[in-house]
């Protein structure tokens, strides 16, 4: 109730998380953000902007790669603009903020519209029998669908698709 930055749990991305200087800003990580809150505003994807971060050698708190799911969660929360929520309650927080108020609900905006148009495209589904039920016999991942084409003949293919922040081995297909 009092602002302060939270102590427990695991510690916010671009801050300093205990000791005398719980709340500064770690400027390495707070410039990940701002490039992917960039990317988001130039209108490339959510996955695409994650593959960036994980490219500039930017990793989660845990020390994991950035998932496109991770990465939206840490976007919209309200201490990246120096607030936080307290017993339900958005409070002001007493360390200064990595974007503006302005900038942050306008990011959370556009993230929420990205969401909305992938919902509503009627394309996004399984129209492909084995997808998310096939698996990897390699890492145990769900094989989604893919196609190569060599020439004029297009190959209908399940692949195990290695994405941002996914632990898949990419290394294994299967002829539909």
């Amino acid at each position: 109730s009092k602002g302060q930055m939270p102590t427990g749990g695991r510690r916010c991305y671009g801050y300093i998380g205990k000791g005398k200087n719980r709340g500064q800003i770690i400027m390495k990580e707070a410039d990940h953000l701002r490039a992917a809150a960039q990317d988001i505003r130039d209108k490339i994807s959510i996955r695409e902007a994650t593959r960036r971060m994980n490219e500039r050698g930017s990793r989660t708190t845990m020390g994991k790669e950035w998932s496109p799911r991770s990465l939206v969660k840490c976007l919209k929360s309200p201490r990246l603009r120096g607030k936080r929520i307290h017993l339900g309650q958005l409070t002001d927080g007493d360390w200064t903020g990595i974007f503006s108020e302005d900038e942050q609900l306008d990011l959370i905006n556009r993230i929420n519209q990205a969401g909305a148009t992938y919902r509503d495209n009627p394309r996004i589904g399984n129209d492909h029998l084995l997808t998310g039920l096939a698996t990897c016999g390699i890492c145990g991942h769900r094989l989604g669908y893919g196609r190569t084409k060599k020439g004029e003949v297009v190959h209908a293919r399940y692949v195990c698709k290695r994405t941002p922040g996914s632990t898949a081995c990419g290394g294994v297909s299967c002829a539909e």
